[in-house]
């Protein structure tokens, strides 16, 4: 398996947020036609949604990506695309030759690509090597197509941070059972999510190893 020398983001997408305003209220049990929260319900879901992408080693809406390989002479094996879910290759080039669709294949859960050797029976082959551009799109058309479970968690980390808004300034840290954790000894909360917690549960499916 080969990673990639350089990654580069050709479409960006056009948010990160892991949920909207109209689910938190939902959520939180707010009137949907009160918009006195709504700023800082924004600024929650900007905080809880950048928190999970990093806790879980990767970003979530779909982009377009471009990964460069440098592949060694006969490489067997696969190579490994930067995001995941893979949902549409755009291209494979291959020493500046482009591939046709029947020379490659990709697992779009792993983002691992092979390349597929001629025949009426397809098998994976070699890499030739040299360098290999793919540009691809990846992730999760928000919130079409993105996992409740992470949505789900994005809301539970924001209505602990709105009850945490009254809290009892001289209270040092406290607990929601089974949710997570919050010291305060700073001054600020400090959130910790406990792979046993609600939101840890949520979320590990979708943890990958840092990237690199």
């Amino acid at each position: 398996m080969t990673k990639p020398f350089r990654t580069v983001i050709d479409v960006r997408s056009g948010t990160q947020d892991l949920t909207t305003v109209d689910s938190v209220k939902l959520d939180l049990g707010l009137d949907p036609l009160d918009t006195s929260q709504d700023a800082w319900i924004v600024a929650q879901i900007r905080q809880a949604s950048n928190s999970i992408a990093s806790m879980c080693n990767r970003m979530f809406g779909e982009e377009t990506i471009s990964n460069y390989f440098n592949v060694q002479w006969c490489y067997h094996g696969s190579l490994q695309l930067s995001r995941v879910p893979v949902t549409e290759i755009l291209s494979v080039d291959q020493g500046g030759t482009l591939l046709q669709a029947t020379q490659y294949q990709v697992d779009e859960e792993s983002g691992l690509l092979w390349s597929v050797s001629p025949g009426n029976i397809p098998w994976h082959g070699n890499w030739i090597g040299g360098a290999v551009r793919v540009q691809f799109k990846a992730g999760y058309v928000l919130l079409a197509t993105l996992p409740y479970d992470l949505e789900r968690a994005a809301n539970l980390m924001i209505k602990s941070a709105f009850y945490a808004k009254t809290r009892d300034p001289t209270i040092r840290s406290e607990a929601i059972p089974g949710v997570m954790s919050f010291d305060y000894a700073s001054g600020a909360a400090n959130l910790n999510v406990f792979d046993d917690s609600e939101v840890g549960r949520l979320i590990s499916p979708y943890k990958l190893p840092a990237y690199g």
